[in-house]
């Protein structure tokens, strides 16, 4: 089988799983709205708490009212992202239940059907809020075409390389712990830091929030790109270095799986 067929029937299997997984969750519909609404709730907390920022205060040095509104609308799209994409916590669930032994034996791209199977239908609420919070800040601060251009790219890169990271990240949780509540509970801590401009914490700051999870490159330096604060050298540079962790991070998740021992039946 070809490259191009094998990438072809792997994106086939992600979409008809995504099908069967909203279809599954829209079921009940009043719990499917009422979830969704929750989850959106992020993105409304952002908008209160960066107006009453600038209600009460000059902000953040350097950064406009729409401009930290857009750091946290992409935040939140990010967080709904991830746990739409993979969840340290059901993964660790299933791989403790067994469940993980039927999705290594299927012939597919192992790391694809963890992705696919841990798909968190009900997270897209806080995604798709985040969206809209940061389409609305970034109409509101003039972005224009130009710099969309070099936002949605680097932006996407940053998220595959976060992706990565997260799942070797629980693979790594279910090793040492059978457990995923440290990682939750690292993610949480670098969702919340990664409301406001990573240069805030100085250099510590910033590279814990750049190495223990790309968190920075998917949602700092898309920011700050999209704003013109870093020049296109930087972006550059920040975009390679997203598609060599996210190298990494596959070849590491690969090594994992290998290593995985069945936790049950």
């Amino acid at each position: 089988m070809s490259g191009i067929e094998d990438l072809a029937r792997n994106f086939a299997l992600y979409i008809n799983s995504q099908k069967y997984g909203f279809k599954e969750f829209m079921v009940y519909r009043a719990q499917a709205i009422s979830w969704i609404l929750i989850q959106s709730l992020g993105a409304v907390s952002t908008l209160i708490m960066v107006s009453v920022i600038y209600s009460v205060s000059s902000g953040v040095p350097g950064w406009g009212y729409f401009q930290l509104l857009a750091l946290g609308g992409l935040v939140q799209l990010t967080s709904g992202m991830i746990s739409f994409l993979i969840s340290p916590r059901t993964l660790v669930r299933i791989m403790r239940n067994g469940g993980l032994d039927q999705l290594l034996l299927k012939p597919y791209n192992p790391a694809l059907m963890i992705i696919a199977r841990n798909a968190g239908i009900r997270s897209l609420g806080g995604a798709v809020s985040g969206a809209l919070l940061l389409a609305y800040a970034l109409h509101g601060a003039g972005v224009g075409l130009g710099a969309m251009l070099i936002f949605i790219p680097s932006y996407l890169i940053g998220l595959v390389a976060l992706v990565m990271g997260v799942m070797v990240l629980a693979l790594v949780s279910y090793v040492l712990f059978k457990d995923a509540s440290y990682t939750n509970w690292l993610m949480n801590i670098m969702f919340d830091a990664s409301d406001y401009p990573a240069t805030i914490y100085g250099i510590i700051g910033s590279t814990a929030l750049s190495i223990l999870l790309p968190v920075t490159f998917a949602v700092f330096f898309p920011a700050a790109a999209v704003f013109g604060y870093v020049s296109a050298y930087v972006v550059l540079g920040v975009v390679l270095v997203c598609i060599a962790i996210a190298v990494m991070f596959y070849l590491s998740s690969g090594y994992l799986l290998r290593k995985y021992e069945s936790g049950g039946g």
